[in-house]
């Protein structure tokens, strides 16, 4: 793909839409490549971590119809990561999250020149069964996914250098599996597969996806390996010496498999944890 490299943009730099978890690992990773980095956060008292850490911040939030806070020179950089989720805790994120990425996005200047990364969610795939690759077509379940799908359409409409990366599960420092299910009776889904990505890898796809001028893509962010909820779960518990979750045995879904073939073959990329057993021996408690 034609574009601009890397290097040649280090002196304007770009801005992270959500400096958390994610967010804040991206950047450092540019920083130590002389990268400028602006970074949002909606917490006041979060500017300090991230001048500490080199990241230019910026204090806002988007609402349905407002940027509150102060928004200054923060999209005018020649890339943005947009690195925020729908949030599961509001009932209304089918309709309140798409409109509030659409009052972003009236703000941004020179759409046509710029690069875009929308970090979206393999939640876009829904219950679909069995093998799924990025040509599938996109059926969501809940209504976070569905504002998910509208928004990457939406992003992509309005910057057409926009490259989406659906993340599976994501596993790494402070998110440590054996807690997501621990002590958690009847579930559903033993035998489904998991789709698991460690921030790692995350962050590394990220920075492919900017040295090779990916742009107009997508792609599906897991690991090789897809062991059994109930064979997964259980095992990275006993890890952490946590109640083991316990599964309903009259549930035969398998669920989906997302495939990742096109991020390796596409980015060129290798997965630091291409096995979601591997994730468990590092210690992210």
């Amino acid at each position: 793909m034609n574009g601009v490299h890397l290097d040649d943009m280090n002196d304007q730099g770009i801005s992270i839409l959500g400096c958390g978890w994610l967010g804040m690992e991206v950047a450092k990773r540019l920083i130590a490549k002389g990268y400028q980095v602006k970074g949002s956060t909606t917490r006041a008292e979060k500017a300090e971590l991230l001048l500490g850490a080199a990241i230019q911040p910026y204090v806002f939030s988007l609402l349905s119809d407002k940027i509150e806070g102060t928004l200054g020179d923060f999209l005018e950089s020649p890339l943005l990561l947009l690195n925020i989720p729908p949030g599961r805790r509001d009932p209304d994120v089918g309709r309140t999250f798409p409109l509030k990425i659409a009052t972003l996005l009236k703000q941004v200047p020179n759409k046509s020149n710029l690069k875009c990364i929308w970090v979206s969610s393999t939640s876009v795939y829904g219950n679909l069964s069995g093998e799924v690759r990025e040509g599938h077509a996109l059926s969501p379940a809940t209504q976070s996914g569905k504002a998910l799908v509208e928004v990457e359409e939406m992003v992509q409409a309005a910057i057409p250098h926009t490259t989406i990366l659906r993340m599976g599960g994501l596993v790494g420092p402070k998110r440590h599996p054996g807690k997501f299910l621990a002590g958690r009776q009847n579930l559903r889904g033993a035998n489904q597969a998991i789709n698991l990505i460690h921030l790692v890898d995350c962050v590394g796809i990220i920075e492919a996806v900017i040295e090779q001028n990916c742009w107009g893509e997508d792609f599906n962010c897991v690991s090789d390996g897809h062991p059994t909820r109930e064979a997964y779960y259980t095992y990275a518990a006993k890890i952490l010496k946590l109640p083991l979750p316990e599964f309903a045995d009259d549930d035969p879904s398998i669920g989906k498999t997302i495939l990742n073939e096109k991020v390796k073959e596409r980015l060129g990329y290798s997965f630091q944890y291409s096995d979601p057993f591997d994730m468990l021996a590092n210690k992210m408690a």
